[in-house]
């Protein structure tokens, strides 16, 4: 019986995570396989923090965080009244406006 779960870090909001995430579902599945994938733009696939949109913010237009929060803040959409613009991000933002004007 494997107890590492016994040694896990416990879940602190707002506090920087430093376990094991992996980069893909790929790497998920087969974790101690190397990847030499990089993304289109040459870099190495890993997504940073900032590049993602708060869950807290996208839902509800709040963040517990506020200021310290270590996710984008998104934009309102006219379309859904939702922040779920990517602020710096024009490619995430068209897309999600192809998807409220689909639906």
């Amino acid at each position: 019986f494997d107890q590492k779960w016994v040694r896990a870090q416990d879940f602190v909001p707002g506090k920087k995570f430093h376990g094991q995430v992996p980069s893909s579902y790929a790497n998920a599945v087969q974790p101690h396989r190397k990847s030499t994938r990089k993304g289109e733009s040459g870099r190495s696939s890993m997504v940073k923090n900032s590049d993602l949109l708060c869950p807290y913010f996208e839902q509800s237009g709040r963040c517990p965080l506020e200021s310290t929060c270590e996710y984008a803040h998104g934009y309102m959409c006219d379309f859904c009244g939702l922040p779920k613009l990517h602020p710096s991000d024009e490619e995430k933002r068209e897309m999600h406006v192809k998807e409220c004007i689909a639906e």
